[in-house]
């Protein structure tokens, strides 16, 4: 099916079912809900994507980004993205949680990508749009995110030597995801390679063997190394943050942090954990 402006076909905007918040979504991004994007949502909630229309202006954006596992980015004829848009759009799929469909005429698409990069563009349509073609890759993409998420539950090692912290964790955690503790850098070391983690939460100051020397350790071992690791830390000066991101952990996370923004942190780096594996076909 090739759709032009003059060939448009779908149910109403009253007539789309609703969005439930346990599926991945898809957002579509344009000037205006034009009567071509209206199309299709439809052809989306015919195909039993769940897809919902964004103004292609920050505010927006950034209210409904969390939303979004698909971001589809419609340049109807001639537009051209606003440049803070596309800042926006950069930074933000820099971050490997999502990823980005764009449609439109060539030359418009060249000038978008330019702007944007290509790294996490996973398809890009010109139009007149392949309609089938579009629904099969984001439906694919969409459900191979969903299988990852009901069929795994990551797991991750809290080492940390205050138990009422771990303990802290823990029950923050346990629904979401399998973990388990250690209560000092060398249990970790020594429980590592048999109960191997997707990610270690690292503290960073610990007596005896410290985060920094448990993290030099599992540098140097063949296997560990491969274990992402994201230090802990009650410090927030420039010096102890400059000292920990030297060391090029995958992350820095202060003791402070609440529940829902620790939550959000480790959804977002599993979720380009498996961006990276589906794109090199490891999901």
């Amino acid at each position: 099916m090739e759709w032009n402006d003059r060939f448009l076909s779908g149910r109403s905007e009253a007539a789309r079912s609703p969005i439930r918040k346990d599926n991945p979504r898809m957002m579509v991004i344009g000037e205006k809900e034009s009567f071509l994007i209206r199309a299709l949502l439809n052809k989306c909630d015919d195909a039993g994507l769940e897809a919902f229309y964004c103004p292609a202006e920050i505010k927006s954006i950034s209210y409904q980004w969390e939303k979004a596992t698909l971001i589809v980015y419609y340049l109807e004829r001639g537009e051209r993205s606003p440049q803070e848009v596309l800042i926006y759009l950069a930074d933000h799929l820099a971050e490997g949680a999502k990823q980005l469909i764009l449609i439109g005429d060539p030359e418009d698409l060249t000038a978008l990508q330019a702007g944007l990069g290509k790294t996490h563009v996973l398809e890009t349509y010109v139009r007149p749009l392949q309609v089938d073609s579009f629904i099969r890759k984001a439906k694919g993409y969409l459900q191979a995110i969903q299988s990852a998420a009901v069929e795994r539950k990551h797991s991750i090692m809290i080492v940390d030597d205050d138990p009422t912290y771990c303990g802290l964790l823990r029950e923050w955690l346990h629904d979401k995801y399998r973990v388990f503790t250690a209560r000092s850098g060398k249990q970790a070391l020594s429980v590592l390679p048999r109960n191997t983690p997707e990610l270690v939460l690292l503290d960073y100051e610990m007596p005896e063997m410290n985060g920094p020397e448990v993290f030099q350790a599992m540098s140097e071992d063949r296997e560990l190394r491969k274990i992402p690791v994201i230090f802990l830390t009650g410090k927030s000066d420039r010096d102890s943050v400059v000292t920990a991101v030297s060391m090029k952990p995958r992350g820095y996370l202060l003791k402070t942090i609440d529940r829902g923004t620790l939550l959000k942190e480790l959804n977002n780096f599993f979720r380009k954990q498996e961006m990276t594996e589906l794109k090199y076909g490891k999901i």
